[in-house]
């Protein structure tokens, strides 16, 4: 299986590696999402198999399958995973690369209310070719996120593509490795840079009074329509070298964000028909809120309206229109990759505690996903596994196109 060893004693193996990993994978693309289904996966679909695999042992157990992948080294099954996709994507010319962090919510084992085990994962998207690039594991959140994002784009190639984030990813030192790999970055301000964050709220909240500073603002009002949501977002940047000195990082109190060049504010407004059956009323003597029926309310609002403001910096010297449609592109992590996982593949929902087990199933989940993304269809997600499932010809056509 390339550069992934198999930790068992030499001779005394009835089942080969390779195998017990083929397995794995297809039975996952198929559906299976237990070690007992992977067994009737294998069993339903022997045949079919010897066209591929030796099978000297006959079919892998369940718990031969829970043991061969509790012992595989975890990290070279992902560098595996990431040298593979790196010989098969496509090079796009500024591909738009989200980093983000996911818990496996079914592998936390809590004991006297802690959480005492869990799986965490930092995997890269292509918004462009709709592939998961890689994946690694990190030990929990906050900065160890960032050092896996770090370590994940260490052994990526990205000169010339776009990384974006969330605020708790997009930190100084992930920007720094994005610059050293040639790459650019559009990262969110929150208010986990305190600092920064405040020093940008206030520069925006007062740019319209400071008209020289004014002058050098550039904006785009883009609106939307959709699902009966009115949407307008006003965005509006500023370029590093025309802001005053305390933007200069030195007096944030805060690390320097490498080669930034803009930062920007975004101001979203969203307007609904208001459908939710109760409202909550402020006792204005009290300060308590009292829930009533919408319809026995008089004069109750027909709309709901959402505002809010948000921050960025960026190594990106674009239009607002430009950077608007690259932030956009942050959420297809989320959209596209985190809810298959958990809806079509049912991730959320496997209930393996070994930590390297769940590891490299969580791994394998991706090498499925890419092989069902990569070969075109109008199908559901969740359709094209069945029918790899149900017919043999269609699994084959998933296997073949994904090994030229």
């Amino acid at each position: 299986m390339g550069d992934v060893s198999d930790p068992r004693v030499k001779n005394r193996s009835t089942h080969k590696l390779l195998d017990v990993i083929v397995i794995s994978v297809l039975g996952t693309l198929c559906g299976a999402n237990s070690f007992y289904d992977l067994v009737a996966f294998a069993e339903a679909k022997e045949k079919f198999l010897r066209k591929f695999l030796e099978l000297p042992g006959g079919i892998p157990s369940h718990d031969t399958f829970l043991r061969v992948l509790s012992i595989i080294n975890p990290t070279e099954l992902e560098i595996c995973f990431l040298n593979w996709m790196d010989d098969l994507r496509k090079k796009v010319k500024e591909d738009v690369l989200c980093l983000d962090g996911k818990v496996s919510r079914g592998t936390i084992k809590s004991e006297l209310g802690q959480f005492k085990n869990r799986l965490s994962t930092v995997s890269v998207y292509s918004t462009e070719t709709q592939l998961v690039l890689g994946q690694l594991k990190s030990s929990g959140s906050g900065l160890s996120e960032v050092k896996s994002a770090i370590d994940l784009l260490d052994l990526l190639t990205i000169k010339d593509q776009i990384i974006v984030c969330d605020a708790g990813i997009g930190s100084s030192s992930v920007a720094s490795k994005v610059i050293e790999k040639k790459g650019n970055y559009l990262f969110p301000i929150k208010k986990n840079s305190k600092m920064f964050y405040s020093a940008l709220d206030d520069l925006f909240t007062t740019l319209n009074k400071n008209k020289s500073l004014k002058g050098k603002a550039a904006t785009a009002v883009i609106q939307e329509n959709h699902h009966g949501r009115k949407e307008k977002r006003t965005l509006r940047i500023l370029k590093l070298k025309d802001c005053p000195e305390n933007l200069n990082f030195k007096n944030t109190g805060e690390e320097y964000f490498k080669k930034a060049l803009v930062i920007g504010e975004i101001v979203y407004r969203s307007v609904e028909k208001e459908t939710r059956p109760f409202i909550a009323i402020s006792n204005k003597k009290n300060g308590t809120l009292k829930y009533q029926r919408r319809d026995q309310v008089t004069n109750a609002k027909e709309t709901r309206i959402k505002e809010e403001k948000r921050y960025f910096i960026t190594s990106l010297d674009r239009s607002p229109a430009e950077l608007a449609s690259i932030i956009r592109k942050q959420w297809a992590i989320e959209n596209q990759l985190h809810w298959i996982l958990d809806v079509c593949f049912e991730e959320d929902d496997n209930k393996t505690r070994s930590l390297i087990a769940a590891n490299n199933l969580s791994t394998m989940r991706k090498i499925a996903f890419n092989i069902i993304k990569s070969t075109p269809s109008k199908s559901s997600i969740k359709g094209r596994m069945k029918k790899a499932g149900w017919d043999d010809n269609y699994l084959e056509e998933l296997i073949t196109q994904n090994s030229k």
